[in-house]
């Protein structure tokens, strides 16, 4: 304790500090630096460091191996050659440290036992803001849990196998290497909250490979996760898969293994979303989308029971089934669209669609999948029943034209369409007001008037990425205050109205007296899609933060109406402010919109463009000029601020 170590390690033979045969050690309050090998060094016992330093190391600033256990808490390591922790076969419990200036990894494991956290740690100026994990012990129950600003980077295929569980937690973040995948050999895996993406990827947990803009995350970075063998099991809840598949698919299932997937996205795969060859998936209120193959490829004994999913913008069929006549397909409340090739492809087993009874309907809505031609696909024998389904169609002539079965091929099934149902355009019916142009009762349209809306919606770049087309030629109403983003939830309470419950989104113009309105500028907005649970409205702007209907809006006459104007309960977890005495809003000053009103915003929006005027997100009162009153007035009041919305 309070020690001072110097100058010591002689390089390539030993260790400032060397522990060894079963050693104990408790290290506090001690300063090692300059050492010519490692810093500390340990094979065997306990050890815990807690308030200490490591500098300018020259090897490992600690390196352990075959250890009991290792704590480190409270401590800086900073200007060391290389790698800060290198543990080898050591169950670690690493918590509020600091990791600066390191020539190598913060922290690098390898024969990884994770089962304390990792947490509260920082990270910047290393060669990567990432905790290294080149293998995993096998037979050891795993678990990685939120690591902060430093994901876990498997630079290495991560092969296990054991009957032990491996857990991914809550907000923790897995970053793979270039054609690295993550293989589950008879081991169950189990990952809430999690996301799985490309070390490129500088999104998420930020610029990890510290390049800049050198690299960018694209399909294919990585090879994805593969589970194999008859007792392979795999739950993903609240998780991410993005930017892999180069070796088949984003979530690859084989010889009997088990998916269960809910509340999940799996995208951007250069091959499939998710490939299965005689496996169980369960799929619900998830998306499939953006993959460069089949959204889902499905053969040989698999069994594919889907619910409320959307399966969208796939390079091929949403859904593709082929092989064993013992194949099965379950499908209800699912919208599959703006897939490249088919909606679903059919070759072999048996399909259920929907059945012709009004308890056990399909409620699936096929829409503008190979370019809107063929929504459905029945290449082999099997008949298949699809009733009560959507098509995009209102009769029986259209909707057998877009469906290939015996009709174009007497050697192909019948596919049973009829009854189908219509969803019917229902109006919506909003108040929303934003607290930067609103003064005593009611919001200014200064843009308007001095003519700084953008005729085309703003909504089209990150972090939205809404694809709509909506434009005018002309603003249509002078009480315009500004262009809102307006997003429709399907789910069966608010809690559970994550993203992948999206069935629409819309661009609408925002009035001075709160009321959200159509391109005219005066129409109520239409709901085209169904509605099979309960309808939720996200509200977004591009630069206040996000609000959700905490109440399911309810249909009246063929209207959805809701107010967020008069009750703050009435806001998802009441994230709004009361700009007068019971008048609310949503909360201004999320200049980048990325979900937190923080220093960011100045950084990257506000301090730019001091003194300018224009259509800028930077201005937070939305009166044309970005100056002290939008950082004063609006950005200081609502600092730590953050949107509240089930993700």
């Amino acid at each position: 304790m309070n020690c001072e170590l110097k100058y010591g390690g002689h390089s390539n033979l030993n260790a400032a500090i060397s522990l060894e045969y079963g050693a104990t050690a408790h290290i506090s309050y001690t300063n090692v630096s300059n050492s010519g090998h490692y810093g500390l060094y340990s094979s065997s016992g306990y050890v815990m460091i807690n308030h200490c330093a490591f500098d300018s190391i020259q090897d490992y600033a600690v390196y352990t191996q075959n250890m009991d256990s290792l704590d480190v808490y409270n401590s800086n390591f900073s200007n060391n050659t290389t790698h800060c922790l290198y543990l080898s076969n050591t169950p670690v419990d690493i918590k509020n440290n600091n990791f600066e200036n390191n020539g190598g990894f913060p922290i690098s494991m390898y024969s990884a036992k994770l089962i304390h956290a990792l947490t509260n740690n920082t990270s910047t100026g290393n060669q990567m803001e990432v905790i290294h994990i080149g293998s995993l012990y096998n037979d050891f129950e795993q678990h990685l849990h939120n690591s902060g600003n430093m994901p876990y980077y498997f630079n290495n295929d991560i092969q296990v196998s054991s009957e032990d569980t491996i857990f991914f937690h809550e907000g923790s973040v897995v970053k793979f290497g270039t054609h690295r995948q993550l293989i589950l050999n008879n081991k169950p895996m189990v990952a809430h909250g999690a996301i799985f993406t490309s070390i490129n990827d500088d999104i998420v947990c930020g610029d990890s490979n510290n390049d800049g803009t050198a690299t960018q995350p694209s399909p294919g970075d990585w090879d994805g996760i593969n589970v194999e063998y008859a007792e392979g099991f795999i739950s993903l809840s609240d998780c991410i898969i993005n930017y892999g598949g180069n070796d088949v698919a984003n979530l690859y299932m084989e010889q009997e293994a088990e998916a269960h997937v809910q509340n999940s996205e799996i995208l951007n795969s250069v091959g499939y979303g998710i490939y299965s060859s005689g496996s169980t998936i369960d799929l619900k209120k998830s998306s499939i989308s953006q993959n460069a193959n089949h959204g889902i490829s499905a053969t040989n004994t698999t069994v594919l029971n889907i619910d409320s999913c959307l399966i969208s913008n796939n390079g091929n069929n949403g859904i593709y089934q082929g092989g064993n006549a013992a194949s099965e397909l379950f499908m209800r409340n699912s919208m599959l669209t703006n897939n490249g090739s088919y909606g679903v492809q059919i070759f072999n087993g048996i399909v259920d669609l929907g059945q012709n009874d009004p308890m056990d309907k399909g409620l699936n809505t096929f829409t503008g999948n190979d370019n809107g031609n063929i929504q459905l696909y029945n290449n082999g024998s099997v008949d298949i029943d699809a009733y009560y389904n959507s098509w995009g169609y209102n009769t029986a002539s259209e909707i057998d034209a877009h469906i290939y079965d015996d009709d174009e091929n007497s050697t192909k099934g019948v596919v049973f369409f009829d009854p189908w149902f219509v969803p019917e355009n229902r109006q919506l019916q909003l108040w929303v007001n934003l607290e930067g142009p609103f003064q005593y009762s009611g919001m200014q349209t200064d843009l308007n008037m001095a003519g700084l809306i953008p005729l085309n919606q703003p909504y089209n770049v990150a972090p939205w990425n809404h694809n709509g087309g909506e434009s005018v030629t002309e603003i249509p109403n002078t009480n315009v205050v500004d262009w809102v983003l307006v997003e429709l939830r399907d789910a069966a309470d608010a809690a559970s109205a994550f993203e992948s419950t999206v069935i629409e989104r819309q661009a609408a113009f925002l009035l001075a007296n709160g009321e959200v309105v159509g391109l005219d500028g005066a129409s109520a907005l239409e709901v085209e899609s169904a509605v099979t649970q309960s309808l939720f409205v996200v509200i977004k702007h591009r630069n206040h933060l996000d609000i959700m209907s905490n109440f399911a809006l309810v249909e009246s006459a063929g209207v959805y109406s809701y107010d967020f104007t008069d009750d703050a309960e009435k806001t998802y977890g009441s994230n709004c402010v009361d700009m007068t005495d019971g008048d609310y809003g949503m909360i201004g000053g999320d200049a980048n919109a990325d979900g937190t009103i923080n220093e960011q915003d100045d950084i990257q929006e506000w301090y730019p463009n001091v003194g300018k005027s224009g259509y800028y997100k930077g201005d937070a009162n939305m009166d044309g000029q970005v100056n002290n009153p939008d950082k004063n007035n609006v950005w200081i009041i609502n600092y730590n601020g953050s949107a509240i919305i089930p993700e």
